[in-house]
């Protein structure tokens, strides 16, 4: 909880920096904090739809046609039967996909939390 606050002060911090620094006007800090809260989140569903497992039966049988088109000699069949069975490594890119997932969850929240407050600003007050 403590790193996802610190994730959201954070990008709210570059996000003001940005605007200073730019020069940037209401509308063009809505449009451009919209676009990278898309961004991030596009982000994030394509890594929940990885870890969902929802294509692998789709890449799996491309994967049955590469082995036909181009058979694979016993040494690369044995070196990846190891990478898909090695522990560590398939927990290290399970601890990868999730940090950066909730990242990009963290992240597209705060920017389009932004683009809404700036939009409304500028409708209403200015």
């Amino acid at each position: 909880m403590k790193v996802n606050v610190f994730i959201a002060s954070f990008s709210f911090i570059v996000w003001l920096l940005i605007s200073k620094v730019g020069n940037l006007s209401l509308l063009e800090i809505t449009n451009l904090t919209f676009i990278v809260g898309l961004i991030a989140l596009l982000i994030y569903s394509v890594i929940y739809i990885i870890q969902s497992k929802f294509l692998d039966l789709f890449t799996n049988g491309f994967k049955k046609i590469n082995y036909l088109i181009f058979p694979q000699s016993r040494s690369s069949k044995r070196a990846e039967e190891l990478a898909e069975s090695d522990y560590k490594l398939n927990e290290w890119k399970l601890s990868v996909k999730e940090v950066m997932k909730r990242l990009a969850a963290v992240i597209s929240v705060t920017t389009l939390g932004i683009s809404l407050v700036c939009l409304a600003l500028d409708y209403w007050i200015i």
